[in-house]
């Protein structure tokens, strides 16, 4: 994907601050593939978490919004099978309307996002019950315990709730 490098500039007094710089902008960079936000260190593929902080950085730098919206697309045709995948499609959608004020493309996703925020399983003390599967195995090695609380996926969730709410 065509991305313009002179759209941001930075410059300061700290040469360390303008090699964090440089490096950040690089790795926004090589974390593309296809015209997809995908995952810059494993396996190159595209995932809602590393799409949704990637979506930042391009939205900051760049101020194009094709990519992370062909991202949106991708992920919500081919989703991941992490149990954070749908609060961070959800965050992503919202940060696109904050940064677009585009409403378009809610209708095709808010339905779908909601049903699946809805169907997350509860503990009896009302948090979400994060679920092993294959991107999110329970291993001994791990130090998961079956159908756990995990604090992350539980901030995660509430955020997208609060997205949700704002798209509505």
């Amino acid at each position: 994907y065509p991305l313009d490098r002179k759209s941001a500039a930075f410059v300061c007094d700290w040469p360390e601050l303008e090699k964090v710089w440089k490096f950040s902008k690089n790795s926004l960079e090589s974390a593309t593939f296809a015209g997809v936000f995908v995952d810059g260190e494993r396996q190159r593929i595209a995932n809602e978490m590393n799409a949704w902080m990637q979506q930042a950085g391009h939205c900051a730098l760049y101020g194009d919004y094709t990519l992370q919206r062909f991202s949106q697309a991708y992920l919500r045709k081919r989703p991941s099978e992490s149990p954070f995948g749908i609060p961070f499609a959800v965050m992503m959608a919202y940060r696109d309307y904050q940064y677009t004020g585009d409403r378009r493309f809610i209708p095709f996703c808010y339905q779908t996002f909601k049903e699946h925020l809805l169907k997350i399983p509860t503990s009896a003390e009302g948090l979400f019950i994060v679920e092993a599967n294959a991107s999110n195995p329970v291993t001994p090695d791990e130090n998961f315990v079956e159908d756990s609380i995990s604090s992350l996926f539980n901030a995660a969730i509430y955020k997208a709730f609060v997205c949700m709410s704002r798209l509505a």
